[in-house]
């Protein structure tokens, strides 16, 4: 069973800047960096102190940002990937061309990553084409690939992209790096999957309706750092998460401790292309993973409360997809205690 790969972490310079008029490439990094300080809840005043900037700023770039997200995601409506109709063509055992296949992947590559960004699904499918070309044809130019490669480029390449790629912007563009904690390598997907197992992990007491799992109290055990080492999220933080990510967490659960699949690649990684002509050899095992995905979906709709899962828009599975019973890894000791302590 592969596992996925340990992030390798960017330094980041967070260094103050007191004096003098920022690039544009250094303000869209600060804005991309003040977007993330606050989804950790901090204020403006801890923010503006952070980077040396005036609070007034910090509420300024905060809205250009949000302005900016929501013109790429509204620029590119038609980009929005249709997960159920990936889902459908990769358990399909008709033939097709290597292109269609690999285009499927990497639309369900950045699916699992940014489901509910669309602005974010063009570029990231510009980087795995491109990234898959150079590797596995040694391609440097567009002309270079084959019809089929070059078509599927062609569709997503636009005029757009390429300026916006030329611009301050392109510091918004998708990121595949997992994003790990700092003092560990424990990675985000590790987290999700293990709230997941923590839900559905058989207990007596989940049988009785009364007892259902609530948002509020995973927010709880979030907060308290109770999944993972040395990792805690802010209850604003997680709520979001859920909200915009929750879709794909039986995804990663399965994939983490049920699934010879590892959705972690990254394009920029040298082995990428071999790691995809991997995936694309064993994909007559996708509709076992589909099958335990939607088994693990049933049983989130059987223990949490139904307030919780409505925020959920789980992706419609193919026919292929048959449930598949999974037996959830036994919850560690130190886990246990966390939940008994923080839940009565």
């Amino acid at each position: 069973m592969h596992r996925p790969r340990k992030a390798r972490k960017r330094p980041i310079d967070r260094r103050k800047r007191t004096s003098g008029r920022l690039t544009p490439e250094e303000k869209a990094r600060y804005l991309h960096l003040i977007s993330e300080d606050f989804l950790a809840e901090m204020t403006a005043t801890e923010i503006a102190r952070k980077y040396g900037i005036s609070t007034a700023s910090v509420y300024r770039w905060q809205r250009q940002s949000d302005d900016i997200q929501q013109a790429m995601n509204s620029a590119a409506p038609n980009s929005q990937i249709r997960i159920a109709d990936i889902l459908l063509q990769l358990c399909s055992d008709k033939e097709r061309e290597p292109a269609a296949t690999h285009e499927a992947l990497f639309q369900f590559l950045s699916w699992i990553r940014w489901p509910s960004e669309p602005g974010f699904h063009v570029p990231a499918m510009v980087n795995c084409i491109t990234s898959y070309a150079v590797q596995k044809f040694g391609s440097k130019r567009i002309d270079d690939l084959d019809p089929g490669h070059k078509g599927i480029l062609n569709k997503y390449l636009t005029i757009d992209l390429v300026r916006r790629l030329s611009s301050p912007q392109a510091a918004f563009n998708p990121d595949f790096e997992i994003v790990t904690n700092t003092k560990s390598r424990y990675d985000d997907r590790q987290f999700y999957a293990q709230i997941i197992n923590y839900l559905i992990y058989d207990e007596p007491s989940k049988t009785d309706k009364r007892r259902r799992r609530t948002l509020e109290s995973l927010k709880i055990l979030v907060e308290e750092g109770a999944f993972g080492p040395d990792w805690s999220m802010s209850r604003r933080t997680f709520e979001h998460q859920w909200r915009s990510r929750a879709c794909t967490f039986p995804f990663l659960y399965v994939e983490q401790y049920h699934s010879p699949f590892d959705w972690s690649l990254n394009p920029q990684d040298d082995d990428f292309a071999e790691s995809i002509d991997e995936i694309v050899s064993n994909l007559t095992f996708f509709p076992v993973y589909l099958g335990r995905v939607s088994w693990v979906m049933q049983q989130l709709h059987r223990v949490l409360d139904p307030r919780a899962t409505r925020l959920i828009g789980f992706p419609k599975l193919p026919g292929q997809a048959v449930a598949i019973p999974t037996v959830a890894p036994k919850l560690p000791d130190s886990l246990r205690a966390k939940i008994n302590g923080f839940i009565l």
